[in-house]
């Protein structure tokens, strides 16, 4: 196992190199002298990520370049011998054909001359190599082919990558391979450089990204290595004159562009789009929207995260940690944040890059290269707050500590939307502030953090350290105009109350803390109901059938996509009578009524309605979370009214899923089967409305009838009584 860490090794101090004399005059000696500079680092950033996977996973990277450069049935990758293949300036070592032999029984490697190859280059993307290089995170690909390859190739090179991604997987590695036409994106197609892209938002500064990050695995290598960094605002003019004096071949090479004249609307695309990915994962986003920042308040005049690192290179750097790709990264913002003098954005900074370290610190079992970095990083981090101490010692964290958390998240998520918006308005026509990327970002940013009166807060940072109660109390009181109120506190081991959460209703508190990780199954709950006639076991069975429509939702973060469209309900719970026993009369004298008369809105010879409360819970596509609670018969229609209107159903969108319950009533079951009957029966009224078209249904509850009929696309109910009627 190679240590790529070793002292004496990155002690050795290298020559500056000043390509371009004082006299203009360019040397070939220095130019194979970069050349072979960042050939070097990118060996051991390829051993650092040989040492990063387990040893089952290693034949992957050792037998990538060879699965692209020849076609035998044996070798995984194979669907056809007319399948592109050959990587330019590729030869495999002996080693390699070893293990290919191993793999792959009856493998013989045959060398042949080729006038034009398939694919011009394969590079690794991102973290693999690196500091921040995770084990089980994806690899994504970047597979450059010759520009002249047919449809029909192109069909056969994106199925040989996918089965080499399928071999891949039985590994258990995740990659994703990228076609890339260079000569196409240097030109401006919108092509993506990873799974992390946007599309056409982040063109130069996914390039950026790529310089700085990416891991040269075979074929030509960029000729963006040659351009010294002074001269990166000539870059096209440099490179030209480079091959018009032939100090290069162009075919040795591969070209995707400098980075000068970068618009400022990338900006404002590339940060919505870090804001957009923050959501569900803020340590990593957060950190780039903090360059996003640091770019941007250098405007229009770059020190690129990527030229940093090509000045090191160039100026004889051999620490190959003072090249890490994050190290850089985290350089950079360091500097931006002492220069701005804003030391709680530098540890949270701090924080955030110790997050995305996190796994390394918890899961090597033995002291590596990654935590000699870190350890000496905290050396000079002194002191820290308390919530990175925390962190560090690996403490579980109560609600109210990671509820501070999320403001210091939310407050920075804030900070930069704002600093995007106010440069949008300074540096971009309006034009192109309107595109639809933008606009969908800005939905999906709106549905995350807009606060309404009945919408739930929801937990978008899935803390893994959240420690979940062990002992509370749940609690109705009563405040102004008669309305009542939940309460949720903690009791300590004094029995002494410490508030955690309060909402309008019990469905609404029991939302939060199923979807925030609250409560457990060791959680013991006390329960004062004040004047409700809830009790300990209604509260138990609430809390399950919380946790299992939120168990039944989906698990990823909606897609974009989904912002294209008005936002439609996909999910409905309705608890009926919560707290309430319609019967309550009967069953306090012991008496279990029964009737021929079983409709549960016009129950018994009485016509007793036992409706007389319902709470309601749905999610729609932009996973929003919406409670609200209703008061008796008009509260329900009013409440089925909401759900079945275009604005939340669309009239051509599948039925939401429904799960109706009711717990604290003899007739509860009887109850919760006749709302799911209602609810289909609307459901079939609605799906049949046209302009031509609007059926009616008529309800009895108790001694009085609702019609109920679409008007405007959305479900009415009218009450009329039995007198009139």
């Amino acid at each position: 196992m190679v240590n790529s860490t070793t002292k004496p090794a990155q002690s050795r101090s290298l020559p500056n190199i000043k390509l371009v004399s004082s006299d203009g005059d360019i040397s070939k000696k220095d130019l194979r002298l970069v050349k072979q500079r960042f050939l070097n680092l990118h060996k051991l950033k390829m051993r650092r990520a040989l040492d990063a996977v387990t040893p089952r996973q290693k034949i992957f990277l050792e037998l990538l370049p060879l699965l692209f450069h020849v076609n035998h049935p044996v070798l995984p990758g194979y669907v056809s011998s007319k399948a592109p293949a050959g990587i330019a300036d590729y030869a495999p070592g002996k080693l390699v054909i070893d293990k290919a032999k191993k793999l792959g029984k009856g493998f013989v490697y045959s060398k042949r001359a080729k006038r034009s190859f398939a694919i011009e280059s394969i590079f690794l993307m991102g973290s693999v190599g690196s500091i921040a290089y995770v084990k089980g995170s994806d690899m994504d690909l970047w597979l450059c082919h010759a520009a002249n390859l047919s449809a029909d190739e192109l069909v056969l090179l994106q199925e040989k990558a996918c089965d080499i991604e399928k071999w891949a997987e039985s590994l258990g590695l995740e990659v994703h391979f990228f076609l890339m036409n260079a000569e196409s994106f240097k030109h401006g197609a919108a092509t993506p450089l990873s799974s992390e892209s946007s599309g056409s938002t982040q063109h130069h500064l996914l390039l950026e990204e790529f310089y700085r990050t990416a891991l040269y695995v075979a074929g030509r290598y960029p000729v963006w290595w040659l351009v010294p960094p002074e001269e990166e605002g000539n870059y096209q003019a440099f490179v030209d004159n480079l091959l018009k004096q032939r100090f290069i071949n162009q075919h040795d090479v591969i070209d995707f562009g400098g980075l000068e004249n970068v618009p400022a609307e990338e900006f404002l695309g590339a940060s919505f789009w870090h804001l957009y990915k923050a959501i569900d994962s803020p340590y990593k986003s957060l950190l780039k929207l903090m360059l996003m920042e640091s770019y941007v308040d250098q405007y229009p005049n770059f020190q690129w995260s990527a030229l940093l690192m090509k000045q090191r290179v160039y100026a004889g750097e051999s620490d190959v940690n003072k090249l890490d790709a994050y190290l850089i990264l985290y350089d950079v913002l360091e500097a931006y944040f002492i220069k701005r003098n804003e030391p709680e954005r530098l540890d949270l900074m701090r924080y955030c890059f110790y997050s995305k370290l996190n796994e390394h610190t918890r899961s090597v079992s033995k002291q590596d290269w990654r935590q000699d970095v870190f350890m000496d990083m905290l050396e000079k981090w002194a002191p820290l707050p308390e919530y990175l101490e925390n962190a560090l010692e690996h403490k579980e964290w109560d609600i109210s500590q990671v509820q501070q958390e999320k403001e210091r998240l939310t407050n920075e998520l804030t900070h930069s939307y704002r600093l995007l918006m106010r440069f949008a308005k300074e540096r971009i026509d309006k034009s192109k502030r309107d595109s639809e990327e933008l606009t969908l970002l800005g939905r999906k940013l709106n549905a995350a953090f807009e606060k309404r009166p009945s919408k739930l807060e929801r937990s978008t940072i899935k803390n893994t350290r959240i420690r979940q109660e062990s002992k509370v109390i749940l609690k109705q009181q009563k405040v102004q105009d008669r309305q009542v109120s939940w309460l949720l506190n903690r009791l300590d081991i004094n029995n002494n109350e410490q508030f955690i959460r309060q909402a309008r209703g019990l469905i609404g508190l029991l939302a939060w803390c199923v979807d925030c990780g609250v409560l457990g199954e060791k959680t013991k709950i006390a329960l004062d109901p004040g004047e409700s006639q809830i009790n300990a076991r209604e509260v138990s069975q609430t809390l399950r059938s919380v946790s299992v429509f939120f168990n039944t939702l989906p698990k990823k973060p909606a897609d974009l996509n989904a912002y294209r469209f008005k936002p439609v309900v996909t999910n409905v719970m309705l608890v009926i009578n919560s707290g309430v026993d319609s019967m309550n009369d009967y069953t306090e004298k012991g008496i279990n009524l029964t009737s021929a008369r079983s409709d549960a809105l016009s129950f018994g010879s009485q016509r007793r309605n036992l409706i007389l409360s319902v709470d309601m819970m749905f999610r729609n596509s932009w996973n929003e979370i919406v409670v609200g609670k209703y008061e008796a018969m008009d509260g329900l229609m009013s409440c089925l009214c909401e759900i079945f209107d275009h604005k939340t159903l669309g009239v051509k969108q599948a039925l939401p899923i429904l799960v109706c319950s009711s717990y604290n009533s003899p007739r509860a079951m009887s109850v919760s089967k006749r709302i799911h009957e209602l609810f289909k029966q609307i459901a079939i009224v609605y799906k049949r409305y046209s302009q031509k078209v609007s059926p009616r249904l008529v309800i009895q509850s108790a001694r009085s009838f609702y019609l109920m009929q679409v008007n405007d696309r959305k479900m009415t109910a009218i009450a009329v009584s039995e007198k009139n009627s």
